[in-house]
C-alpha cells in the first residue's frame, strides 16, 4: 500500500452529512435548525462561538532578544484583528466559523488575494463543500448557485474538528442525529401533551342519574366555588351521594416529562 492509499480509500466518504437525508430513529429529520432548537445544543454552541469570537486575535513580531510587540504593520493584522472582509468584523467571522465547527466539524474560508497578497477571508458553507485528494494535496469543491468551483489547498482556510483521517472532521450533526432527533421528538410530544391533554384534575361521581339541567348547575357551582386563584384549596362540601376522585398524571407521562431534563 502506497503512502497516499490511506487517504484515497476515504475519497468516497467525503461528507458525513449525507446521512442527514434520511430520518433519525425517532422519525425526525435532523438539520441545523432542528439541532439549534434544542436548548442544550443552542446554549453549548452559543457559549463556544461567542467565547472564541471574543478572544483577541493579534499578530506579533518577535525580536532576536526574545521580546515581542504587536505587528500592526503586518498585512494580515487588520484582516485578522479588525475586518476579514468588507461585510463582516473579525468577531462575526470567528463566531460563524466556530458555529460551523460545532455542528458540522469543519469550517472553511476562501482566501482572496490581490497580486499575491491576502486581502480578504470569505466564509464558505460546509454543506456545500466536498473535499477530495488530488495527488499530495486536497482539492476543495464548492457548490454555489448551481455552479461548481474548485480550489487548491492554498486558497482555503480549513479548520477541522476531530477527524479519523486528517482530511475532514466528523460532523456532529450526522453522528449525533439520533440523539438530536430523540430530543426533538420528546419536546414535540410533551408540547402536544399539554396542548391537547384532556385529563381533568378530578371527577365528581354519583350513583344517581342527573338530568342535563342538574348536571350543568353542578358543574357551574363547582367551578364558581373552586376555580380560580382565590378559590384554590377551599373546603368542598359534597351532598347527594357525590364523591370526589382526584385524577393525576400517569407514571408514563410523568417519566416522559422528567426525561426532558436531560435535553435542557
Amino acid at each position: 500500500m502506497g503512502f497516499l492509499d490511506f487517504f484515497k480509500r476515504k475519497r468516497n466518504w467525503a461528507n458525513l452529512d449525507k446521512f442527514l437525508d434520511r430520518p433519525s430513529s425517532s422519525g425526525v429529520n435532523v438539520n441545523e435548525t432542528v439541532a439549534l432548537g434544542i436548548p442544550a445544543v443552542y446554549a453549548c454552541v452559543r457559549v463556544l462561538a461567542e467565547s472564541i469570537a471574543s478572544l483577541p486575535l493579534i499578530t506579533y513580531e518577535r525580536f532576536p532578544n526574545g521580546d515581542k510587540q504587536r505587528a500592526t504593520g503586518f498585512s494580515l493584522y487588520p484582516i485578522l484583528h479588525d475586518q476579514p472582509n468588507p461585510i463582516m468584523t473579525s468577531l462575526e467571522l470567528r463566531e460563524l466559523l466556530m458555529g460551523h465547527l460545532c455542528l458540522r466539524g469543519n469550517s472553511y474560508c476562501l482566501i482572496e488575494r490581490d497580486a499575491g497578497a491576502v486581502v480578504a477571508l470569505w466564509p464558505l458553507h460546509p454543506d456545500r463543500v466536498t473535499v477530495e485528494v488530488d495527488g499530495r494535496e486536497l482539492l476543495y469543491i464548492y457548490q454555489s448557485d448551481g455552479k461548481e468551483e474548485k480550489y487548491r489547498m492554498e486558497d482555503i482556510l480549513h479548520i477541522r474538528g476531530m477527524s479519523s483521517d486528517g482530511m475532514i472532521g466528523y460532523s456532529p450533526l450526522a453522528l449525533l442525529r439520533d440523539s438530536f432527533g430523540h430530543a426533538k421528538a420528546l419536546s414535540a410530544y410533551s408540547a402536544n401533551f399539554f396542548k391537547n391533554g384532556a385529563s381533568p384534575g378530578g371527577i365528581l361521581s354519583t350513583p344517581n342519574a342527573l338530568k342535563p339541567e342538574a348536571l350543568a348547575n353542578l358543574r357551574k357551582a363547582w367551578a364558581e366555588g373552586h376555580q380560580g386563584k382565590g378559590n384554590h384549596h377551599r373546603v368542598a362540601i359534597l351532598d347527594g351521594d357525590l364523591k370526589w376522585q382526584s385524577v393525576g398524571i400517569s407514571p408514563e407521562d410523568s417519566q416522559m416529562i422528567e426525561s426532558q431534563i436531560f435535553c435542557r
